[in-house]
């Protein structure tokens, strides 16, 4: 791939997979750090990872969704409902949900997003 991704992007979840992941998309410029917001349970955590990283890092999952174009679903599997409930209202048909949470399938994810989606 040549270039760098201009949509922008949510991780929803900067545990250890979404770190890594990120960390390798923007080491290897995939995604710019401006395209870029992250959430995570800790404001103490916002902070350090948003100096660490470059990149935008909040609490609030549905800001985070409400300007993205792809959403990295990047938590654990038993909290991909909870989230799905709290970033519902912020999204849209044109957008993509990329899921790297083990086990949870797409038809469930799709189902959660309560209209037509797509999800990886």
């Amino acid at each position: 791939m040549n270039g760098t991704i201009e949509k922008r992007v949510a991780f929803i979840g900067l545990g250890k997979m979404g770190s890594i992941l990120l960390k390798a998309l923007l080491a290897n410029k995939i995604l710019s750090g401006k395209n870029v917001t992250a959430t995570v349970r800790q404001k103490e955590n916002a902070d350090s990872l948003s100096r660490n990283l470059g990149i935008s890092v909040t609490t609030d999952n549905p800001s985070a969704v409400s300007n993205a174009d792809l959403i990295m679903i990047c938590v654990k599997p038993n909290s991909v409902a909870e989230v799905m409930r709290e970033i519902q209202t912020e999204l849209a048909s044109d957008k993509v949900l990329i899921s790297i949470a083990a086990s949870v399938t797409t038809r469930y994810i799709e189902d959660l997003a309560g209209l037509e989606i797509p999800v990886i």
